[in-house]
């Protein structure tokens, strides 16, 4: 068998298996904010374990290096123990794209 054949195989069942079980994260089109749409899932989902995302400047500076969307959107592996729902997912992802802004 043509080694790049054998090759095309093995990489879509990979990639089928990396993404077993997470939702692929879209946005909307709608337009959030951390004060009217996000807080509120931070603080039931992330503070009781990261206390510095208790303020905007705690989960922004996540935001700002990667981490947040990375863990919570990419790998959707926080928060640890639970999941959140889709259409919690959808809005911090719109967040995101919009730059994160505050209000």
């Amino acid at each position: 068998m043509n080694k790049n054949i054998v090759f095309a195989v093995v990489m879509i069942g990979v990639s089928s298996l990396a993404s077993c079980g997470k939702n692929k994260v879209a946005c909307d089109g709608s337009t959030r904010t951390y004060t009217a749409d996000i807080k509120s899932i931070i603080d039931a989902s992330c503070v009781s374990c990261h206390a510095n995302y208790s303020t905007y400047s705690g989960v922004k500076a996540s935001v700002s290096n990667g981490t947040f969307e990375s863990e919570v959107i990419s790998k959707q592996t926080m928060p640890q123990g639970s999941k959140l729902s889709d259409a919690d997912l959808t809005k911090i992802k719109c967040w995101l794209e919009q730059g994160a802004p505050e209000n």
